[in-house]
């Protein structure tokens, strides 16, 4: 016999608040980004992507979708994506020697981005110290950006060229978290139909 108690409220409470959160997001922000990954890929340029903690999981995720797990599935567009968290010793090498705040820049930097590049961020907070210096070196370079966020948004979704929101209460990570996955999943299937 299954149990019925306090745990199946706190189920229904999480996937509650995820529906009425995910009615909030507003699908413009989401139209966007999908007409600049679509630019990307005619101007045959590149998404760099990054996160930390859950939202590098996210970043590393999405980059899968648009280029190997568009191609699998016979998808029209096939976006070139490098996922600035995925190399673990370059990202230590960085963090050790520089800091840890120039993780994602110094990693950019060496890719040459040229302004046919998209720097796209997850960030539930927006406040994270090397999301921020990442959003920053990519204006430098002239290279557009889009944060999507949580939270109350933070610095990144003001900073960045394009943004997408999912406003929820500070500190509910798993929502937000949740949220931007699903975000990245919608964007990949209309890329790929």
């Amino acid at each position: 016999m299954r149990s019925q108690g306090p745990n199946i409220n706190i189920v229904n409470s999480f996937f509650e608040r995820e529906i009425e959160i995910a009615s909030k997001i507003k699908v413009e922000e989401i139209a966007k980004l999908i007409d600049a990954l679509v630019s990307v890929s005619k101007k045959s340029g590149r998404v760099f992507t990054a996160g930390n903690g859950g939202s590098a999981a996210t970043a590393e995720h999405f980059v899968v979708d648009l280029g190997v797990g568009s191609r699998i599935r016979g998808g029209r567009i096939v976006v070139d994506g490098v996922c600035l968290n995925s190399n673990l010793a370059s990202y230590s090498a960085i963090a050790n020697d520089i800091g840890h705040h120039e993780v994602f820049v110094t990693q950019l930097a060496v890719h040459n981005p040229t302004p046919r590049d998209l720097v796209l961020v997850f960030s539930a907070s927006g406040n994270s110290s090397n999301i921020v210096a990442l959003l920053k070196a990519a204006k430098k370079l002239n290279v557009k950006t889009c944060a999507v966020t949580g939270f109350d948004g933070g610095a990144a979704k003001i900073m960045a060229d394009m943004s997408i929101h999912v406003p929820t209460d500070s500190g509910d990570y798993g929502v937000a978290e949740d949220l931007h996955l699903s975000i990245c999943h919608a964007i990949a299937e209309c890329l790929r139909t």
